[in-house]
């Protein structure tokens, strides 16, 4: 639609001669696109409709949307030339980020990066970072860009786009002085001007954001101290002093704000305490997202109590299902499994439904320990369609379609391929939860349950359940101590082992946990929808 709109207003610009050489193909280009979405190809991702019938123009677009400027009382053709090529690149860039990480379908999400970077000049940058861009020109990619901001967002960790004017000081000052409207390249701005050695342009440019009440950029600055080392934070002058006016001067304390704060308080605060402090400033802004820290705080304190009644109550919030899959919804099921709690289980289904490749590896995982055989080869199936296109035996729905016929071999000790079974997986990284529950549900003994994991010998987490199989507390503590030292595996998969550890120990929460949430506390999704229910409630 975008294109086609790009293409129309294009046609009717005036007949200059700025337009002229270009006039018989936008004609062209018009009657090409009328009938696009008459003959949609349901194969095809909705993005790339009208593209390969728009690509002479945008070729034409990037060729001719550079040089001096030209005098006029709105835009030149070349202008919107070079809006329309550039904005292909924004759309398509973003289409195919949402496609490839948010809906992890990446063999939907390849061609569309395949179609425009092997066919239109200049637009990688929109694709991949400088890193893992694979071409020469990227810095040069990203000096010809000239309408969109938030480089570190859509580009990764990419260089200065005019490094390639001069020395990096000069690169600096030119990066700033061209973008200082730019309120989400801050701390692109404020990395390059530290890097350079720039200290005093640095401080002018958080005066500046300070005395225009520059609200965004603040809150871009404070990211940036928040994100440097201690080494990077004593290269910013009155770092401090900045830090404490932008905290006073954001509207809402959001995550950031907290994070900031909690930096600064005593790094013996445990994690309840964390979590605590941290649920008081979620009830005052319940916009804030902070959700995930608060539950995971409680969750590695061992207070199990405030953990579930923190997700039960914050659940109206949780309406991403995709991001609460990936990061609480295991957890969750998790402690609800080990306390026997069906219905923990039910909600962290249900909250997670999204058909993500989390959601499924849930869904199998919740399917096992209710036995449920069909699911469990139906969600198996679904993993492969979706995510597993390329039959690769080691990916994780083929790994499990190829152990399912060895199922009964597991439940029945005296089953023919029962030592098959017990070897299939070996030291296979994946589904490691799931074999935990096939372990418990089919009451494995230790020497077959440590056969399954792949034999004594193993990974970090997979030692700590082989010490709670020996009922080895002290072995057990310390793999799990370890892992919380080395920052690994995921979150999500260390919990799990913290709540094992607390089962083996038979642990009981010392402190006394109390409901922080206030009586009066509405979210503004909630607050929504009762108002729109309000409304078609009257029409009736």
């Amino acid at each position: 639609v975008q294109r086609t709109a790009w293409v129309s207003v294009l046609a009717r610009f005036p007949h200059t001669n700025e337009i002229a050489p270009f006039r018989s193909m936008i004609q062209k280009t018009v009657d090409s696109t009328m009938t696009l979405f008459t003959k949609m190809d349901d194969s095809m991702d909705p993005s790339l409709v009208g593209f390969k019938e728009t690509l002479p123009l945008l070729r034409v677009a990037h060729e001719k949307g550079v040089g001096s400027l030209i005098p006029t009382g709105l835009m030149t053709a070349r202008d919107w030339l070079n809006y329309g090529w550039e904005m292909t690149g924004l759309q398509m860039g973003s289409r195919y980020r949402f496609v490839n990480n948010t809906l992890g379908l990446r063999q939907d999400a390849g061609p569309i990066k395949k179609e425009v970077t092997e066919n239109l000049q200049g637009l990688m940058p929109f694709f991949s970072s400088a890193e893992n861009s694979g071409v020469h020109n990227f810095v040069e990619s990203l000096e010809r860009l000239q309408l969109v901001d938030g480089f570190l967002e859509r580009f990764g960790g990419s260089p200065n786009p005019f490094s390639s004017t001069g020395d990096a000081q000069t690169a600096a000052r030119l990066l700033v002085r061209r973008c200082w409207l730019r309120s989400r390249d801050i701390r692109m701005h404020a990395s390059s001007l530290r890097s350079a050695d720039l200290p005093e342009d640095l401080v002018e440019l958080m005066q500046a954001c300070r005395d225009e009440e520059n609200l965004q950029g603040m809150a871009r600055f404070l990211r940036f101290m928040q994100r440097s080392s201690e080494a990077g934070l004593k290269k910013i002058p009155r770092a401090d002093e900045f830090k404490t006016d932008f905290l006073q001067a954001l509207p809402q304390k959001g995550q950031m704000f907290v994070q900031l704060v909690m930096s600064a308080t005593n790094s013996n605060t445990s994690n309840f305490e964390r979590g605590k402090a941290l649920e008081r400033v979620y009830w005052e802004n319940p916009e804030s997202q902070l959700e995930s820290q608060i539950f995971f705080n409680y969750v590695v304190s061992g207070a199990y109590k405030s953990a579930i009644r923190f997700y039960q109550q914050s659940r109206p919030q949780l309406y991403d299902s995709v991001t609460f899959a990936a990061e609480m919804g295991h957890v969750v099921w998790i402690l609800g499994f080990v306390r026997r709690d069906s219905e923990l289980c039910r909600l962290a289904i249900e909250d997670s439904e999204s058909a993500s490749h989390s959601d499924m590896v849930l869904n199998v995982m919740h399917a096992a320990a209710n036995e449920d055989d069909k699911a469990l080869r139906q969600t198996a199936e679904d993993l492969i369609e979706r995510y597993e296109p390329n039959a690769d035996p080691e990916k994780m729905g083929h790994k499990l379609r190829g152990f399912l016929p060895l199922l009964p071999a597991l439940k029945d000790p005296k089953h023919p391929n029962r030592e098959k079974a017990l070897r299939y997986f070996g030291k296979y990284d994946g589904w490691i939860p799931l074999r935990w529950i096939w372990i418990k549900k089919y009451k494995l003994s230790a020497e077959d349950a440590i056969t399954l994991f792949g034999g004594p010998e193993n990974d970090l987490p997979r030692q700590a359940l082989i010490a709670h199989l020996k009922n080895d507390k002290p072995a057990m503590l310390a793999a799990l101590n370890k892992m919380i030292a080395e920052n690994k595996p995921p979150r999500h998969r260390r919990a799990f082992i913290a709540i094992l550890y607390d089962q083996l120990r038979d642990f009981k929460f010392p402190e006394e946990e109390m409901d922080l949430k206030p009586a009066n506390v509405k979210f503004v999704r909630q607050m929504v929808l009762e108002r729109a229910h309000q409304r078609a409630a009257k029409k009736r």
